[in-house]
């Protein structure tokens, strides 16, 4: 039989063991809240999501005591995936990123209950083989898995899916899923698209400044004029010729920026095509006719030889300098196209 003081002894060092158990996980939440943390500050202005090592984000993911929830964007980055989707989504996450961190919180609940990170398939592919991702984009929700608010029972180190083919790519629909799933309001604070403002306010002053000033000085005769039909004939034509419904059937982006940064003005891929690539092919077809026309309609009509002749060359340089900027893009969408005339 055991003496008290031998019990008193074993229950003394039970305690203390479950006393620095309980301090070194309590230090280890503490170290991944603070360098979760300093991720989240090194993201720079604007408090974006966290980009980071593998390593680091494996960590963050797969600890077992973590006190925070942490959203993840599975995407990928690169020219060579040609990801539409993700070049969509990136935007908007990185807004519902910066929304939870700059703006207000509901009583109880910190800028440390959620954190928000990226993960790239070219950057983490042990992660994306870990979960076993085979499409892009694809946001996976962590609960804490330690703290009053971890998950509890066969949800606990599962990931929560966002379904983007019913939520669709705004940051409001995501921030209904992260609201639903966390138990609080997750906020979206969309800045003031000035850009939009100032071409609506420029729109509806031309409409009315045309309604004061000239319709009423217009008769039907005016709307029945051959020149007037032909332009806008002509101006569709242009339009449709250069991509314009298949930009806007498949939901193109309007542009992208490369890796460094730079926008993208031109998409590498034959099947792929951006609104400002729609704007540019438009108006190299415009000039391109416009020179032909000016070469046969408008040259013949001058009087003076030397005038003629000079603004022949002039037109059929501009020509050439226009129809090598085609050129060029042909060469951009296909790298082994074999034509080319100065660039």
């Amino acid at each position: 039989m055991r003496s008290p003081f031998s019990l008193a002894l074993l229950v003394a060092l039970l305690a203390g063991l479950v006393l620095v158990v309980s301090e070194e996980l309590s230090a280890t939440s503490t170290n991944l809240l603070q360098k979760a943390q300093a991720l989240r500050t090194k993201a720079g202005r604007g408090q974006k999501a966290i980009v980071t090592d593998s390593a680091t984000l494996e960590n963050l993911i797969l600890s077992p005591e973590r006190p925070f929830a942490l959203m993840v964007l599975f995407t990928a980055k690169g020219n060579q995936f040609d990801c539409q989707p993700c070049l969509k989504l990136a935007p908007e996450y990185d807004l519902l990123a910066s929304s939870w961190n700059q703006g207000s919180k509901p009583s109880g609940v910190s800028t440390d209950d959620l954190f928000f990170a990226v993960a790239s398939v070219e950057d983490n592919r042990a992660l994306f083989e870990r979960f076993r991702l085979q499409n892009v984009p694809v946001p996976h929700l962590f609960l804490p898995t330690s703290g009053p608010k971890a998950a509890r029972g066969k949800s606990a180190g599962v990931p929560k899916t966002a379904d983007l083919n019913k939520l669709g790519l705004q940051a409001e629909a995501l921030a209904g899923f992260l609201s639903q799933e966390l138990g609080y309001p997750v906020p979206v604070s969309r800045p003031l698209d000035y850009v939009k403002i100032g071409l609506v306010a420029s729109a509806t002053l031309s409409v009315l400044a045309v309604s004061a000033f000239i319709i009423p000085r217009l008769s039907l005769a005016n709307f029945g004029g051959r020149a007037l039909w032909s332009s806008a004939v002509i101006v569709v034509t242009l339009m449709m010729c250069s991509g314009f419904m298949f930009v806007r059937i498949r939901d193109m982006p309007y542009l992208v920026s490369d890796r460094s940064g730079q926008p993208q003005y031109v998409s590498p891929q034959f099947q792929s095509q951006f609104g400002i690539e729609t704007q540019i092919i438009t108006s190299i077809y415009a000039l391109c006719g416009a020179c032909l026309v000016a070469l046969a309609d408008r040259v013949p009509r001058i009087s003076k030889p030397a005038l003629q002749t000079a603004l022949t060359v002039v037109i059929v340089a501009l020509f050439m300098a226009i129809y090598s900027l085609q050129l060029r893009i042909f060469r951009v969408k296909n790298a082994s196209y074999p034509f080319r005339l100065f660039l």
